[in-house]
């Protein structure tokens, strides 16, 4: 017998943010999710890390209204919210990264060119909802479509780091700086990139990894590793076709590089194909996605983008940087294959669990089946959930437990029922709600059956979900 609950669950995966999760992701886009404009001049996006929480990514433009204005946005996960206040003075092509140090956390925003056209060499930084304009003693110098970016962890963990830009007049700059929150200081390596047409991101490890051509169209991945920081130039086996205006994210829930999109530099076609990298994988390799639905920009775009990481939801978020459309590539929404652990601890016949149907988008419905159960059964079968996934199980107490079955998450939050088949299969129809804040939530299930006694019988291992877009 199936039994139909809606998601009873909604407090539990409201509370709990994007995690990593060993699951099955079913990546694909969304397209035309919000728009900025009817037109822009520039759009830029980075995770705002002063206030993840309010707002999770700023989104800032040059616009074409009359007057020319820089705006700035904050995307909720399926609107974009005008922020009111000072904004950094117009200009386009700027660099723009996620910022999270004891000198100042937001989001960075250096360079670009004003409308003469000049180029820049201030620092804005947004934080706590607003936009400042500190004076740093030292800068890398005016530049144009400097590329930053922010490492999770390492040496320079939450610093903004700098690598190229160009002149105004195209010559290209390939020398690497970071931000503290307070100054710039350049970064000297042995070895550094050439004179590139590039796209970076973090690298999930400390680092930074680079991706793409030089003037003879030669394309090139390089990776800035190490204690003691240094570029590397990396061997992938494939790479993506050399491009223009690509945008590029590090997905920290696949441990991903995420790569789409772009204008080819030859033909100005407009590209729509996405990529990753997996950088602990041997040999290196970009592979080339097939998500359900493909990466679709409307027909006026010229090919050129900007994405982040919204670790909230667990999405990469990438803008259209002339049309402004929002395009999703959500990999938030999962099922598991693998179980912790992968059969029942209890000394009892085993019972399982398994993802049986469907997948946990918002709106949508998924099956959850307990199989093994006792046939004939002489009770319900309970589906417990919780958060907090653990390794090593705990001994299952308040009830009679005499097989000593164990639970395999932190908490448990509370239990589902439905009766078992002849088969011993008891199914779990979950219906997911529209709301997204439970957009990357990570909800834990265990399968339990008791006899007619109120005694523990059995225990399964612990399935985790994901609820995406």
């Amino acid at each position: 017998m199936t039994r139909m609950y809606p998601l009873l669950f909604v407090a539990v995966v409201g509370a709990v943010s994007a995690r990593d999760a060993t699951a099955q992701r079913f990546a694909t886009w969304y397209n035309s999710q919000a728009t900025l404009f009817s037109g822009s001049l520039g759009t830029e996006v980075a995770a705002d890390a002063s206030s993840a929480t309010l707002a999770p990514l700023l989104v800032t433009v040059d616009t074409t209204q009359t007057p020319n204005v820089l705006a700035s946005f904050t995307w909720n996960g399926t609107s974009l919210t005008q922020i009111s206040g000072t904004q950094p003075t117009v200009r386009g092509y700027f660099g723009f990264s996620s910022l999270n140090t004891s000198g100042s956390s937001g989001v960075v925003l250096f360079g670009g060119q004003d409308s003469a056209p000049t180029a820049l060499s201030d620092t804005w930084v947004f934080h706590n909802g607003a936009w400042s304009n500190p004076t740093p003693s030292n800068n890398p110098g005016a530049r144009v479509g400097a590329r930053i970016a922010m490492p999770e962890s390492g040496s320079f963990a939450g610093q903004a780091i700098l690598f190229g830009g160009y002149t105004v007049t195209g010559s290209l700059f390939t020398d690497t700086w970071r931000f503290d929150g307070t100054n710039w200081t350049q970064i000297s390596t042995s070895t550094s990139p050439p004179a590139m047409d590039c796209v970076m991101c973090s690298d999930g490890n400390g680092g930074m990894l680079l991706h793409g051509h030089t003037s003879t169209g030669t394309v090139e991945t390089w990776q800035l590793t190490g204690a003691t920081p240094n570029w590397v130039q990396l061997s992938p086996t494939t790479s993506p076709a050399s491009r223009s205006f690509s945008a590029v994210v590090y997905d920290s829930i696949r441990r991903l590089v995420v790569l789409a999109g772009g204008r080819d530099p030859t033909t100005n076609t407009v590209l729509t194909d996405t990529w990753t990298l997996d950088l602990s994988v041997t040999p290196l390799t970009w592979t080339q996605e097939s998500p359900t639905t493909a990466f679709s920009p409307s027909s006026g775009s010229i090919g050129m983008f900007s994405g982040a990481f919204d670790s909230s939801r667990g999405e990469c978020v990438f803008i259209d940087q002339l049309i402004g459309d929002v395009f999703v590539f959500s990999t938030a929404t999962s099922m598991v294959n693998a179980l912790q652990p992968p059969t029942s601890t209890c000394t009892c016949s085993t019972i399982g669990i398994q993802a049986n149907s469907g997948q946990p988008r918002l709106g949508s419905t998924f099956t959850i089946d307990v199989v093994g159960a006792s046939t004939p059964p002489s009770a319900p079968v309970f589906l417990a959930y919780g958060v907090g996934p653990v390794t090593t199980g705990t001994t299952i107490t308040g009830v009679s437990n005499p097989n000593v079955c164990q639970q395999f998450m932190t908490t448990v939050v509370g239990s589902l029922f439905a009766s078992a088949s002849s088969a011993g299969t008891a199914s779990f129809a979950i219906s997911v709600g529209s709301n997204p804040s439970t957009i990357g939530a990570a909800v834990e299930f265990e399968g339990v059956e008791f006899n007619g006694s109120n005694t523990l019988v059995c225990a399964s291992g612990n399935l985790e979900i994901v609820i995406g877009r």
